[in-house]
């Protein structure tokens, strides 16, 4: 079932200038609704998203310089210092025991298996048919979106492995782009591609 049959707006997919973790926690919550929602021809590759996800968490909570030089900044700047200390470790915890849950807490493997991952995605999303189209985006475009588009959007210097890996697949980095252009998700921030723009 395609976005724009749930009311899915410009206006309610995203809050103006809304920070990284709020696209990130808006997103999640389409988790729920895929298996209702979603084309059954996306059902086989809903697991490696659930591990695209776990990948990303990893990254933002446990590589050190993403979390010290990224991941801390966004909640710093976004809450009430004592807040901030709360919720910073609270998470930080919680995003550790999702990471292990899927077995992806060490970054050796994680990037081997996000490489396997895009390439699953690269050839699914990314067809000879063009880009696409309004009308035919589903949630499983929806939820892919949410997380390379995070993931595009750590700063390059922080991790030249994974910059490395993400970039590979230039295909899905216009995936996330042209989805963006349709609905206006990320409006006129300054940190979205951060990474793929720093290296243009």
């Amino acid at each position: 079932m395609h976005l724009k049959n749930h009311n899915m707006s410009n206006n309610n997919l995203a809050t103006k200038h809304a920070p990284i973790y709020m696209h990130f926690i808006y997103f999640e919550n389409f988790s729920l609704q895929l298996y209702l929602f979603d084309s059954v021809n996306y059902e086989a590759y809903y697991g490696i998203v659930s591990e695209l996800k776990a990948i990303l968490i990893y990254y933002l909570w446990e590589d050190k310089e993403i979390y010290n030089n990224f991941t801390k900044k966004i909640y710093r700047d976004n809450f009430f210092y004592l807040y901030y200390i709360y919720i910073i470790r609270k998470l930080k915890n919680e995003n550790l025991e999702k990471c292990k849950t899927f077995g992806l807490d060490n970054h050796n493997f994680n990037i081997k298996r996000l490489k396997e991952i895009l390439n699953i995605l690269d050839s699914i999303l990314c067809d000879d048919t063009g880009p696409q189209k309004e009308d035919s985006v589903c949630y499983f475009h929806s939820i892919c979106f949410s997380i390379l588009s995070i993931f595009y959007s750590i700063p390059s210097k922080f991790n030249s492995e994974l910059l490395d890996t993400l970039m590979s697949k230039p295909n899905l980095i216009n995936f996330v782009k042209n989805l963006n252009s349709i609905y206006n998700v990320w409006k006129n921030e300054k940190s979205f591609l951060l990474g793929v723009r720093e290296i243009s």
